[in-house]
């Protein structure tokens, strides 16, 4: 429908599927810098507990194992997310970068 035949109240298809596209991409680079910055997270940890010694301290150790395995699940769950969104389809082909 030409613009000025098309109700005021009624947004044009392109823009809502641009505008969702627009989100879409904002989520998943959201989701791949908190990715990111969980897993620069888990490889210091495991860094720590690869120090010599650093299991000599068990109370340490076990704080650190419940960090590691709690990281390690949020990095999961983000990557779940992350997936869902880039199996969701394409962006419209107008959009693309």
């Amino acid at each position: 429908m030409a613009p000025r035949l098309r109700p005021t109240a009624a947004r044009p298809e392109r823009q809502v599927l641009e505008r969702e596209a627009k989100k879409k991409k904002a989520r998943i680079a959201e989701l791949e810098k908190r990715i990111a910055e969980k897993e620069k997270a888990v490889k210091d940890l495991e860094a720590l507990m690869a120090t010599p010694g650093f299991y000599t301290d068990r109370a340490a150790a076990e704080k650190a194992a419940a960090e590691h395995k709690a990281l390690m699940w949020e990095v999961g769950d983000l990557m779940s997310q992350w997936e869902m969104l880039h199996e969701a389809g394409p962006e419209p082909v107008g959009d693309r970068a």
